[in-house]
């Protein structure tokens, strides 16, 4: 059986990942109405086949701490060394080689 991985990177026009000084509140709506149609950046889509994400650290803590836990029962396995203490029962911390 083969398996497939794909990759979903959010990044902004200047092609960083995080602000100057790593945050991610970017990653919201545009300013203005903040609010965008349901489907337009075609997040849902590729959440309705994704069966595990992995994620860094930073990018955990910056995305528990938003209004909205956007991942729903999906796993999701937080890259980390440090000791993780998970609002939500599908995250779990993983460290060493792949």
């Amino acid at each position: 059986m083969s398996q497939r991985i794909r990759g979903y990177l959010a990044t902004s026009f200047d092609g960083f990942i995080a602000g100057p000084n790593h945050e991610l509140d970017w990653l919201g709506a545009p300013p203005g109405d903040r609010s965008l149609p349901a489907g337009v950046l075609g997040f849902e889509a590729f959440m309705a086949e994704v069966g595990a994400m992995v994620m860094g650290r930073t990018t955990y803590d910056v995305v528990e701490a938003m209004a909205q836990w956007v991942y729903g029962e999906v796993p999701v396995l937080v890259a980390t060394h440090r000791p993780l203490a998970p609002k939500v029962a599908t995250v779990r911390a993983v460290a060493g080689p792949i």
